[in-house]
């Protein structure tokens, strides 16, 4: 699935209302794999990917899209301030610290750390820091099956200041 359908298709069931992300407010696994030929994510071959280094999405880009089928993503303990957004089946996201900051409260979507549109994933030890500031809530991880039948394993995951206080 080609960047701005999956980014599509997330949007408009994150949001139930025909709202769209455009291609360019996203970003994917391969945006990250060399920085001048530092790694920030490594491939340990085609089904793993390893954070070797923060990463930080700013506000023009602050979606990961996670579009490839069986991807394993091992956080490393690293840190990840941004929101991550699954559309593919089979996926696992381990060992991550997401931070997910939330600057609106007007659509879903800008309040998940983790979304999941999907009919299979695994979601492990992450922790997930909400920062929705006063009066702003900030969701931790959110999932939409995609089939009747669907299955996820959502365990050992740490979330901090889910609402406001």
């Amino acid at each position: 699935m080609n960047k701005k359908f999956s980014t599509l298709v997330a949007t408009l069931l994150l949001s139930g209302a025909l709202v769209s992300v455009n291609a360019t407010d996203v970003k994917t696994l391969a945006d990250f794999k060399v920085n001048e030929s530092t790694y920030i994510v490594t491939s340990v071959d085609d089904k793993t990917i390893v954070f070797q280094e923060d990463i930080t999405l700013d506000g023009n880009t602050p979606y990961l899209v996670i579009d490839q089928k069986d991807l394993v993503i091992d956080g490393n303990g690293k840190t990840f301030t941004g929101r991550l957004v699954i559309t593919a089946d089979g996926v696992t996201v381990k060992n991550l610290k997401i931070v997910n900051k939330t600057t609106s409260n007007t659509s879903s979507y800008d309040k998940n750390a983790i979304t999941v549109v999907a009919a299979s994933v695994t979601i492990l030890n992450n922790e997930i820091i909400c920062e929705g500031g006063e009066g702003l809530l900030a969701n931790g991880i959110s999932i939409f099956p995609t089939k009747a039948d669907a299955t996820f394993s959502v365990k050992g995951n740490f979330i901090k200041n889910a609402a406001s206080e």
